[in-house]
């Protein structure tokens, strides 16, 4: 489960934590770069998918020795096969009879159809940031604050 725990309580709209602006990788990032200028020549719009343009940016810029972000591309790992979205349904099948088939089957149909996850798979088995496009995505505000894509 994603959120931020306190030992204490605090009033709402209490800040805590800022993030300098150029840490947070963005959808907004990937909208200027190659892939996304030459796919848009081709009359593809994203506009409705923001998270593909952060895509587009992460598969140009993790090929780049020299990126900001390197670091942190480096501590993702290597094998992402226990990522649900990438499960075939024959794998999903498996654990027929638990209640994570029914959680992973809901969030698989709420984020792409079969045969866009069957790319997404492709992807994701050569490409270990195809994953982070759905779980790291934010685009920035005027502020330092980020939210989900």
């Amino acid at each position: 489960m994603r959120g931020v725990y306190l030992n204490r309580d605090i009033s709402r709209g209490t800040k805590i934590i800022k993030i300098p602006k150029k840490l947070i990788m963005s959808c907004d990032m990937g909208r200027d770069c190659e892939l996304s200028r030459s796919l848009r020549e081709q009359n593809v719009d994203f506009e409705k998918f923001k998270h593909v343009y952060f895509a587009n940016f992460l598969l140009e810029d993790m090929e780049n020795e020299n990126s900001f972000y390197k670091p942190y591309y480096d501590t993702l790992p290597e094998d992402i096969s226990n990522i649900p979205i990438i499960w075939t349904n024959h794998e999903i099948n498996q654990l027929h009879g638990s209640y994570f088939v029914r959680v992973i089957v809901l969030s698989n149909s709420r984020s792409r159809s079969a045969s866009a996850r069957a790319s997404w798979r492709s992807t994701a088995t050569t490409r270990k940031c195809a994953t982070w496009t759905r779980s790291s995505a934010a685009t920035p505000s005027t502020n330092t604050s980020a939210s989900v894509c």
